[in-house]
């Protein structure tokens, strides 16, 4: 399969399990502050070192720190397919603020798609943001908009239902698609696979109906929320039994 945003040159154990990668996309892994470069150089190397395979790059971007007039960033690596804006730390009012609504429209010139990691409590300010945005884009909500399978101790039991209408309000922007990716980290720490597996599928399950599996895109999230070959292959699992093996979710969506 063509693993869509999956960071799966990470994991050596990808290709000993009988499991066999067309490609991958590769996606930025917050590397921190002035280490973006340096992340760039290796997925060069990796393109270099298994042609074919690294079919493109998603690299980190602050949509509200782009000007009017700037140009698309250049770097070294393979294809750049889209970038990634992870915000999820930064709540509603950074996608509310006028230096995002301006930077989304310079973003929209570019042509290229824009992948947002997103707090569930954000779902609702982009859906906003894009409605105020007349241009053609593809944006990609990742992690489903990290929905609640465990509840923080300052949330309540009402984040479920608040993000499940946050989220079916942005899927009725057409421009908009999902990644469907990330739901084990959601989980509480400690628990076991088959817990982790137990309380995703309600979750995952709701965005495909919301999306549906024409704009969804399988991701693994390596190494963060598969860690190892039991847990990519419960989640592969996992999304093929509520989409279908030809929905295109593993390859021709994000292709």
């Amino acid at each position: 399969p063509f693993l869509g945003g999956a960071s799966s040159l990470a994991a050596p154990w990808l290709g000993e399990e009988g499991w066999e990668a067309a490609g991958v996309v590769v996606v930025e892994g917050d590397p921190g502050a002035g280490k973006d470069d340096a992340e760039a150089r290796l997925v060069a190397e990796a393109a270099g070192a298994h042609p074919g395979v690294v079919r493109g790059y998603v690299p980190p971007l602050r949509v509200a720190e782009i000007a009017a007039g700037d140009g698309m960033p250049a770097g070294p690596g393979p294809v750049l397919a889209a970038v990634r804006d992870n915000c999820q730390g930064l709540g509603p009012d950074y996608l509310r603020s006028a230096a995002f609504r301006q930077g989304l429209a310079v973003y929209a010139g570019w042509g290229l798609p824009l992948e947002l990691c997103l707090h569930r409590s954000q779902i609702a300010a982009l859906a906003d943001a894009l409605q105020l945005l007349d241009e053609p884009l593809t944006v990609i909500l990742d992690h489903a908009g990290k929905p609640p399978l465990a509840a923080a101790p300052n949330e309540s039991a009402g984040d479920a239902p608040a993000w499940e209408r946050d989220l079916r309000r942005l899927a009725g922007d057409p421009r908009v698609q999902v990644k469907l990716s990330g739901l084990f980290a959601e989980a509480p720490q400690g628990g076991t696979l088959a817990e982790r597996r137990r309380l995703a599928r309600p979750f995952l399950e709701r965005t495909v109906e919301a999306f549906g599996p024409d704009r969804s895109i399988f991701g693994l999230d390596c190494p963060v929320s598969v860690r190892s070959a039991d847990e990519a292959r419960a989640w592969i699992e996992d999304v093929l039994a509520v989409t279908g093996p030809d929905a295109g979710v593993f390859a021709e969506n994000a292709e």
